[in-house]
């Protein structure tokens, strides 16, 4: 039984707990004075804790009365677990990007529903703003105490694992465990990514950062996209460069049951205008595995909970929509993402023009459907246009007759549409618009597999994009 066990109640000795808590960790370095310190998450030069020692992460009580105001909402863990700060220079002020994992403390019991639903719903938000202010966050292992009995909160991709109630008293093999796992794991034990390489203590999206990929480096640029919810595929995507040139790195976690990945979808379109490019792919490792939900929780039966930690490595590198420079434009752009390759404009009708003509280019040359086209899922990027691709693609400038005696008739819609992309072509040569880039085919499907079923989750325009192709 571990003595000095007692929780003080909730708001009134928070910096006697986190003593409690550094006490024991103290008290279990001493007992295994062999244990390989954890490396530090963000590197800072002559961090307070690099004397071997000392433990390099420490519970604090400094968030219980000043909340945490940065990221997308204000909150005030009880108690945090941290790294041990900078004993050089002034120190920064301690944000959500700085929480390796915290404690909920309060004096109810977990006995009473409404108290345990409260509880959660507290520590749930709070591992909302952590996940939000770390991209790179692969899973967080948070606790809570109430009264004299102990919870295990586990939040990753596929959703949450709460535990049961465990008495202080009768289980302190499990705390030890847990807190054991929290202060001396390595940072991928702890949920974070070991691929990506923070050089700089003040960011985690600095362009000073790198993701390692085997051999290979990559400079982060910035970060593009980044999905805010825990639950699903969390997707980020960096703009990265290596050696000069420009990559966009997209971080998802994908459904094991999904019968079509992105990966091969982009595989089979390669070549086509107004896609992205596949350069490569690969599935996060990590200590020689596949980075995957149920290696946390193989306990559970249910496939739906797996997802599967996967990059892609991509060209070009877009930017947003909603950074179009004019109307004009912006209606180039729609063009491009409606019509994959300009030469499939000649093939419909006026009409079609108004249905998603990129969806009827994929599905009728490669079979293929998006299944999820939005604001989000539209990019802009500079593409080179050949002069030689600023003429008719039969080799004939088609022009119009002004002369009423010429006996020609009015201009046809098959040379109108022409000599529109022509002109479109020149001014996107000449640098006044920007290409449409479509993006994110995670959800496509492939149409020749004659699938009955799509596996895995789905996004609500799944009928709205599917519709007017089935007429």
């Amino acid at each position: 039984m571990i003595t000095g066990t007692f929780i003080p109640a909730a708001g009134s000795e928070e910096k006697h707990a986190a003593s409690w808590l550094n006490g024991i960790t103290k008290a279990l370095q001493a007992l295994l004075p062999d244990i390989i310190l954890p490396a530090p998450i963000v590197p800072v030069a002559h961090r307070m804790t690099t004397c071997s020692t000392q433990p390099c992460r420490f519970w604090s009580s400094e968030t219980s009365c000043k909340p945490i105001k940065d990221g997308l909402m204000s909150c005030k863990p009880d108690l945090v677990l941290r790294e041990g700060p900078s004993l050089i220079g002034p120190q920064p002020e301690f944000l959500w990007k700085d929480v390796i994992s915290f404690m909920e403390l309060t004096s109810t019991s977990y006995s009473d529903s409404d108290s345990t639903g409260t509880i959660r719903n507290g520590v749930t938000r709070k591992v909302y703003a952590i996940f939000a202010s770390q991209p790179t966050r692969r899973f967080l292992l948070t606790l809570s105490i109430a009264q004299q009995e102990f919870c295990v909160h586990m939040f990753d991709r596929a959703g949450v694992v709460h535990s049961h109630a465990y008495s202080i008293h009768r289980s302190p093999r499990i705390l030890l465990c847990m807190l054991a796992v929290l202060t001396f794991g390595q940072p991928e034990h702890v949920g974070f990514d070991p691929t990506i390489i923070y050089s700089s203590p003040t960011s985690q999206i600095s362009s000073n950062n790198t993701i390692q990929v085997g051999s290979a480096t990559y400079s982060i640029i910035r970060r593009i996209f980044f999905n805010y919810l825990i639950c699903g595929r969390g997707t980020t995507c960096w703009h990265v460069r290596r050696n000069g040139e420009d990559f966009v790195i997209k971080d998802s976690w994908t459904h094991e049951s999904r019968i079509n990945h992105e990966a091969d979808i982009l595989s089979k379109i390669r070549g086509l205008k107004g896609v992205p490019q596949l350069v490569t792919a690969w599935t996060v490792q990590i200590e020689g595995s596949d980075d995957r939900t149920d290696a946390r929780c193989a306990f559970i039966p249910s496939s739906i909970r797996i997802r599967v930690h996967r990059w892609l490595l991509m060209q070009p590198v877009g930017l947003p929509l909603s950074e179009f420079k004019s109307l004009q434009e912006l209606l180039s752009i729609f063009i491009d993402v409606l019509d994959s390759t300009s030469e499939l404009l000649l093939h419909f009708s006026l009409a079609d023009l108004t249905t998603f003509i990129a969806h009827k280019a994929l599905v009728q040359e490669f079979c293929v459907l998006h299944r999820d086209v939005s604001i989000n899922n539209i990019m802009i990027y500079n593409c080179d246009v050949p002069a030689s691709e600023t003429s008719d693609s039969r080799g004939e400038e088609v022009t119009q007759s002004n002369d009423p005696d010429s006996g020609e008739g009015e201009e046809s819609l098959e040379e109108k549409l022409v000599r529109w992309d022509q002109e479109r072509r020149k001014q996107i040569q000449a640098g006044i618009l920007r290409n449409g880039l479509l993006v994110d085919f995670d959800y496509a499907t492939d149409l020749e597999q004659n699938l009955p079923t799509v596996c895995g989750d789905r996004t609500v325009s799944v009928h709205i994009i599917y519709a007017p192709l089935t007429h």
